[in-house]
């Protein structure tokens, strides 16, 4: 297999070339000069001049039938006909969106293509002199290495839906249907079951064992002959029952047998465990004729049946299976069938691809069977089934089979209807899969795990949902506690966490993610560049803060991708959430899956744990955001319920007060008990502070400020006159009154409209008391 920068291919029959190359190639190729050396028959090259390490433009390979065109996604491809006016040209290509597809006619005809997000097999038709000439097209990825991580990815979909179909308690029998749209789909779906489970070298390993260990019988065959002519002597033990014609010899009068029983014991592979293996065989050998019949659109599909047919037609033709009778019966209860090796992958193929008619699942038709196989969304799938089965792994996780429909609105992953195991996975359509956590602890935790689902605009300052626009992540983990009856009780506490996953198939590492750390130069030409092409370098980290930003109670948004980095977690406090990073997820590496693990693990751990400074900084924010904010003093800035504490100041400490940010009260009433007064201090988060003046007879009114508190403490009268004096407080203006004082430490005050708080103040006492801020609302502004 040789690299090139362009081709050219002869129209079979006819002086006319196909010719196809990449931009960079000289202007001027002509099939016929120095440039195109001839490479094989007909065909001719012009080598790439790439380095070791890139991928080459165009590779030619052999295969079963015939020559593969190997051509990269995303690299743009011109072509033309030469030496033939009256050429037609036609291609699955050109299902193409139109700035990927193109073709003209000047002088001759010729055309540009690019394939964006699809791998697989494609065909280019040249109509020439009369004749059709077909080529096969493989459109490979940069990225994933199409033989080994693209396969893995279409094998390891496959093996899901295998293992849902042997695990499931649910199918028991097989259903039929005489549908023909019905017919052809299950003809493809049994198909990729074969053909993920028994690609040609996995059937030619399977067989090879079989060759070295056949199931065999000890066959016995029994016939008469002369003496002379038996090769056992197993009648001399029984003359009488096997000899028979005795003649008596004419001397010595000695009888002897004219005929014998010859017995024959042989090894014999004709066996009913070996007519399966041939029955098997032949039933696959027809559901791969009736794929590329019945499918013949379906390029990638129709090459790899036509590819395993050819296979399967080799090894049918060897003599070891001319020698099988015809299959009587089925003998699926055959030990060797169930044990041996060979034997047991075989059988295991068989029974996936006739179970195949009890799965339903509504993906993406172009997915798996279109022209060519759309692998940013087969990615996605991908990456969905790997987050369902790393939270299955979890031993501390179990799917919540009581409650399988958790959300109205979207479709549960997996469900069981009319005898098919449905699985409801495709793109702009919601999906849920609900597990339950129980942790080391003893907390247990609800997870849904959505695929698309959509956070509508809603204006509520608690709802899940965004404030600004739209988003629709690729993957949603919801997190909340499970006494609560739902997710959407929990929102409404705002006890639910979201964590937002997208997978990015065409991120190769993290720069094209996150970009570069930017000098400040570099980042204003970043800015300019954005500016001109409507791009932006680091687009995809922006997204996941726009997710973290605009979705209410998103704890964290994590980009999935099949690059080679090591995981990049962004903290936005001390904790692992909230937070934004990426994470490699690359098919046939299981060390990137396992830090994707422990990494959901810790979240789990995280939000379990009522004492992280997340926990409480969602709690403060819930409790403020919940209420609409209340005018109070011409500032709509403060919360109904938040804490008012109403301090009573003398005259001749107002300003000092108002200028050092400091209030100090008796922590004693002024009762024969000298009892503590009740005070809210728990949390003083958002409380604010409102001085009133007023005898104890008086009427009393608040002063035109009021202060957020910083802080409160108790303290006894000589703790309280230390910390005055390093303020500079007036000797003959400490207190004296009470052995034990409220300090409050305030922030700047605001001017506000003074009230009349009669009512709220203790009668005959100076001491605080706290209320809530609405309460003061109600009290009649001062004229």
């Amino acid at each position: 297999m040789n690299g090139y920068s362009a081709i050219a291919l002869r129209l079979e029959g006819t002086a006319a070339w196909w010719v196809l190359s990449t931009p960079g190639c000289p202007e001027v190729l002509d099939p016929d000069g120095a440039g195109f050396p001839e490479i094989r028959p007909g065909v001719k090259g012009h080598a790439a001049g790439t380095s070791a390490t890139e991928r080459v433009p165009i590779e030619l390979a052999e295969n079963a039938g015939g020559l593969n065109i190997r051509l990269l996604e995303t690299r743009r491809y011109e072509w033309e006909v030469i030496g033939a006016d009256d050429a037609e040209v036609s291609s699955s290509l050109e299902a193409l969106p139109g700035r990927h597809w193109n073709k003209r006619r000047v002088k001759t005809l010729s055309g540009a293509f690019t394939v964006v997000n699809h791998l697989g097999m494609a065909d280019f038709r040249i109509t020439a002199g009369g004749r059709e000439h077909r080529f096969v097209l493989e459109v490979t990825s940069a990225k994933l290495d199409y033989h080994t991580e693209f396969r893995q990815i279409t094998e390891d979909i496959a093996d899901f839906c295998q293992q849902l179909l042997l695990n499931w308690d649910g199918p028991t029998s097989l259903k039929f249907t005489t549908d023909p749209e019905e017919a052809a789909r299950l003809t493809l779906e049994k198909f990729l079951f074969l053909r993920a489970h028994l690609p040609p070298e996995r059937l030619e390993e399977l067989l090879e064992a079989i060759k070295r260990r056949p199931n065999s019988r000890l066959v016995r065959e029994a016939s008469w002959s002369p003496p002379s002519a038996a090769g056992s002597p197993d009648w001399v033990r029984d003359p009488a029952g096997m000899a028979r014609d005795w003649q008596r010899l004419p001397c010595g009068g000695r009888t002897v047998p004219g005929q014998v029983l010859d017995v024959r014991r042989e090894d014999s592979v004709d066996t009913p465990a070996n007519r399966f293996l041939k029955f098997a065989l032949t039933e696959f050998r027809e559901l791969c004729r009736e794929v590329f019949e019945k499918h013949p659109n379906a390029h990638s599909v129709a090459h790899e049946a036509r590819e395993l047919a050819v296979c399967l037609d080799a090894v049918l033709a060897r003599p070891f299976f001319r020698q099988l009778g015809p299959l009587t019966r089925l003998p699926l209860d055959n030990p060797t069938l169930q044990r041996r090796d060979g034997y047991r992958e075989i059988l295991r193929a068989w029974l996936l691809a006739q179970a195949a008619t009890v799965l339903a699942w509504d993906q993406d038709e172009d997915a798996y069977g279109g022209p060519t196989r759309n692998v940013a969304t087969l990615y996605e799938y991908w990456v969905f089934l790997q987050l369902h089965q790393i939270l299955d792994e979890m031993v501390e996780v179990s799917r919540d089979a009581d409650d399988p429909k958790p959300a109205d609105d979207a479709d549960p992953f997996l469900e069981m209807k009319d005898g098919e195991l449905h699985i409801h996975l495709k793109r702009g359509k919601k999906t849920c899969a609900p597990f339950t956590v129980t942790l080391a602890s003893g907390m247990v935790l609800r997870l849904h795990l959505y695929y698309e689902r959509t956070f509508q605009i809603q204006r509520g300052a608690t709802e899940p949902a965004s404030y600004s626009r739209q988003f629709k992540p690729d993957y949603t983990l919801a997190i909340f506690p499970a006494r609560f009856p739902s997710e959407q009780a929990a929102s409404v506490e705002g006890k639910t966490a979201y964590i937002h996953f997208d997978a990015k198939y065409r991120a190769q590492s993290m720069k094209m993610i996150f970009g570069e750390l930017l000098k400040d130069e570099e980042l204003d030409l970043e800015k300019q560049e954005a500016k001109a092409s409507s791009t932006y370098q680091r687009g995809d980290l922006l997204k996941m803060h726009s997710y973290n930003d605009a979705v209410r109670q998103t704890a964290g948004s994590y980009v999935l991708y099949p690059g080679s980095d090591t995981e990049t977690k962004l903290n936005k406090f001390h904790e692992i959430v909230p937070g934004v990073g990426a994470f490699v997820l690359k098919p046939g590496k299981d060390e990137y899956r396992a830090e994707l693990k422990r990494f959901l693990l810790d979240v789990f751990q995280h939000q379990a744990n009522q004492f992280t400074q997340y926990r409480y900084f969602s709690d403060v924010t819930h409790a403020t955001v919940q209420e609409t904010p209340a005018v109070h003093g011409g500032l709509s800035t403060w919360r109904p319920s938040a804490i008012c504490v109403l301090a009573y100041l003398k005259a001749e400490v107002r300003v000092l007060c108002r200028e050092k940010r400091l209030v100090y009260s008796r922590a004693l009433k002024d009762d024969e008990e000298r009892s503590p007064i009740r005070i809210q201090l728990g949390n003083m988060a958002g409380a604010v502070l409102c001085p009133y003046e007023g005898g104890r007879t008086g009427e009393k009114k608040t002063l035109e400020w009021l202060a957020p508190i910083l802080s409160c403490e108790m303290l006894s009268r000589e703790q309280l006159c230390r910390i005055l004096r390093t303020e500079g407080w007036p000797e003959d203006l400490m207190p004296t009154s009470a052995s034990a004082y409220l300090l409050f430490r305030l922030d700047h005050p605001s001017k506000v409209r003074r009230r009349v708080v009669n009512g709220l103040t203790p009668t005959g006492s100076y001491q605080v008391v706290s209320l809530m801020l609405s309460e003061l609302d109600a009290c009649p502004v001062v004229s």
